[in-house]
């Protein structure tokens, strides 16, 4: 601020005019009207900046699919389209004061939710996640979902699904896959009881909840997921409803998921989170061919999803003297 006054004051005394103390007071405030105005647009500047990397409402790629999506409000994620882009938007039917969450299959994805595609925005913005964004509908209408690569309204021509989800779950959403690829061994060890399916292809996907492993508070399970999709990888992830919402969304319940090919066996560790209690939990494998971060709710996808249990034992009674 004062090299700022200093230029200011060097600029206007350049005129070699006499000041009188009243005049040299006027100068003093005009100078200082001049750098308010200037910090004032200098501010403006920056909120415009960054308001066109905030809402993406750009779609290099249009409209995809021609027909607008009515969700139904059920709790489970439905998809809109399965070969969505990114720099591209869908329609969907929007009823005021239903909450809804919106979704890109690519977590990166920067998600824009309006309902007329212009500034200012009546929706949400955000990175998608694994879980999505939510946002609770203001007016009954048509708003645009759209999907770009980054806050910066990137596009591009590779496949991403695009899905929504409203109202309370009454019951695990049921998978579906194809047998093209698909889990071949799931086993557990360090348990109390342990896991040991070797399976075939079961047509996209498996329930086998009656197989159980278990362990207590304070020690790890360790887990290992083999595949068929060995040439070319899969992603795989894994998942514990620890709070048997039907859901995989909370924290802590996503075990372990692939930020790259897996080529067989996947493996890792499962950490039962304090105060969790004793009882029994669904346990989800998901492989898919196409994702290298797959979701815990896959519809359609090439792989395969199983669902087991993991119960966590009651904690032993500590002993006296």
């Amino acid at each position: 601020m004062k090299s700022l006054y200093s230029f200011l004051s060097r600029v206007e005394s350049a005129s070699n005019v006499k000041l009188s103390v009243s005049t040299a007071t006027n100068q003093s405030e005009s100078l200082l009207k001049k750098f308010i105005l200037l910090t004032a647009g200098i501010l403006v500047q920056l909120v415009l900046v960054e308001s066109s990397h905030a809402q993406c409402y750009t779609a290099t790629n249009g409209l995809w699919p021609s027909t607008t999506f009515t969700p139904t409000c059920n709790g489970v994620f439905a998809n809109i389209v399965t070969d969505a882009w990114a720099g591209e938007y869908s329609n969907v039917n929007l009823v005021a004061g239903t909450t809804y969450t919106f979704r890109s299959s690519v977590t990166t994805d920067y998600i824009t939710v309006d309902n007329n595609g212009a500034a200012p925005l009546v929706g949400v913005i955000g990175v998608s996640g694994s879980a999505g964004i939510n946002w609770t509908c203001t007016a009954t209408g048509i708003y645009r979902f759209y999907t770009h690569t980054s806050s910066g309204c990137g596009a591009a021509s590779v496949n991403r699904t695009r899905s929504i989800s409203c109202g309370a779950p009454s019951g695990y959403c049921t998978p579906t896959g194809t047998s093209g690829y698909y889990i071949s061994n799931v086993t557990t060890t360090g348990g109390a009881t342990n896991i040991a399916n070797a399976t075939a292809a079961n047509a996209g996907y498996g329930n086998f909840t009656a197989q159980s492993a278990s362990n207590s508070i304070g020690t790890g399970t360790g887990f290992s997921v083999a595949h068929s999709a060995t040439g070319g990888g899969a992603g795989v992830g894994v998942w514990i409803n620890w709070n048997n919402d039907f859901d995989f969304l909370d924290a802590n319940e996503q075990i372990g998921i692939t930020t790259g090919w897996n080529y067989s066996p996947y493996t890792g560790t499962i950490n039962i989170p304090l105060g969790t209690p004793a009882g029994s939990y669904r346990m989800r494998i998901v492989i898919d061919y196409n994702a290298i971060s797959p979701i815990s709710c896959p519809v359609a996808i090439t792989g395969e999803t199983e669902d087991y249990t993991f119960t966590v034992a009651a904690a032993s009674p500590c002993s006296g003297i």
